[in-house]
């Protein structure tokens, strides 16, 4: 069972890292290119580009249904282990059952599924002819409006293209940058919610830590797993936060990864923002352009279609 699970472990690694590989190789030749060294166009860079962009296009499937098991398998340990323990030493009344276990994850993974299918299944827009620009995508063939990219993983246009992201498989763009925004906030929640999870099993066994108390008590089973599944969750917290935020700072500055990243020239990327003028809105005003107006936040908790679609779009006011 160890091996099987050893053999999991170093199977997502490896598949993460080719997901992640063609981002940090980009990451290194703009910064070689920083410096004036051609390392993008010399031998070594083309050969790695071509090897990672194959390695990324299998190893996508895989993890998008990674994603969806990461998220399931919380919910299998929240069931199987977390829910019994507490039954057993704290609530063993059905209120405390429904307010502190059923209602949060019943309302945390609800919201992270469904945010996940409308990233997916909304798609991020794309330009259509009805759209004026003087640019001209040269692979597509059709208009290229300001801070609109060519995906070459997915083979067309994207408005407001953010990124490519591998655990969607799907780019980010216009049209699906809520949900995507909601996705990863309810994903930062959940670890909230399991390190909160984590800690009363590892409080409680910490505090009965004789041979005869465990062997009388829940911690039986928990002697080895508490301090793992505690520190397991204290890095995804770490994790999503710090991704969470870096999303919150670039909505806030109504910036795209992107833009952020630098992949394009700097010549067109100037054009973009200065077409965009975008840093004259403010940092509430650019939450209000993705989120909706302030007073329609609410809606936002509840996976309800009807209520996101009722979201008027926020009014930008004229810049004096």
């Amino acid at each position: 069972m160890g091996l099987t699970a050893d053999a999991a472990v170093i199977a997502v690694i490896v598949v993460c890292c080719l997901v992640i590989g063609p981002l940090a190789l980009e990451l290194i030749f703009t910064i070689a290119d920083g410096f004036g060294w051609s390392i993008r166009t010399s031998q070594l860079g083309l050969t790695l580009a071509k090897y990672f962009s194959k390695g990324s296009d299998y190893a996508e499937y895989f993890v998008v249904g990674s994603t969806i098991l990461m998220v399931l398998i919380p919910i299998y340990m929240h069931v199987t282990e977390y829910l019994p323990f507490w039954m057993a030493t704290e609530h063993k009344h059905y209120a405390e059952l429904i307010l502190f276990h059923l209602l949060p994850s019943l309302w945390i993974n609800s919201n992270i599924f469904y945010n996940f299918h409308l990233t997916i299944s909304l798609g991020p827009g794309t330009p259509s002819k009805s759209h004026s620009s003087s640019r001209m995508c040269k692979l597509c063939r059709g208009p290229k409006p300001p801070r609109t990219h060519h995906c070459g993983t997915c083979g067309h246009c994207v408005l407001r293209m953010d990124h490519h992201c591998p655990f969607t498989g799907c780019c980010i763009g216009e049209r699906n940058n809520q949900h995507f925004f909601m996705f990863v906030t309810f994903g930062f929640v959940a670890t909230i919610y399991a390190t909160w999870l984590s800690l009363h099993p590892y409080q409680y066994c910490l505090a009965h830590e004789t041979a005869h108390e465990l062997d009388s008590s829940p911690c039986n089973d928990w002697t080895h797993a508490k301090p793992r599944l505690l520190y397991l969750s204290l890095a995804a917290l770490c994790l999503m936060t710090t991704f969470w935020l870096f999303l919150v700072i670039l909505r806030s500055r109504d910036m795209t990864i992107i833009e952020f990243l630098s992949f394009n020239s700097s010549k067109r990327r100037n054009q973009d923002l200065l077409q965009a003028h975008y840093r004259q809105k403010g940092i509430l005003r650019n939450h209000q352009v993705l989120l909706g107006p302030c007073a329609f936040w609410w809606r936002w908790l509840l996976p309800i279609r009807s209520l996101h679609q009722g979201i008027p779009a926020y009014v930008t006011e004229p810049d004096l």
